[in-house]
């Protein structure tokens, strides 16, 4: 005998554009995989522009895409967080860290040179 063992899936909602939508998660997932289930799920017109590039907001503040793999949908549901998306904005540049970014100005002489 097979048996089935089915998740508890629950309703995520997604801010965009003036509306709200949803998709199904599961405890284990993550806001990488809402962010796979959003463009598998949403239609163009949910998405915050017209690509898949987009970025989310939890309670008014950005995460970065790097963030989103420690993201748990179901601990946001259970804070009860609102949870964005919104364009993400074309930066074609690559970020660029000096050594002395990181380590500090040790040629100066007080904070305020």
């Amino acid at each position: 005998m097979v048996s089935s063992v089915t998740e508890e899936t629950k309703e995520f909602i997604i801010h965009s554009n003036d509306e709200a939508g949803f998709v199904e998660v599961t405890s284990t997932s993550t806001l990488s995989g809402v962010r796979k289930l959003i463009i598998e799920e949403f239609d163009t017109e949910q998405l915050p522009s017209q690509s898949a590039g987009f970025a989310f907001k939890v309670n008014g503040i950005r995460l970065s895409q790097k963030q989103e793999a420690r993201k748990n949908a179901f601990e946001l549901l259970e804070l009860q967080a609102r949870v964005e998306i919104f364009p993400r904005v074309n930066n074609d540049r690559k970020r660029k860290i000096d050594n002395e970014d990181l380590l500090g100005d040790n040629n100066s002489g007080g904070a305020n040179d």
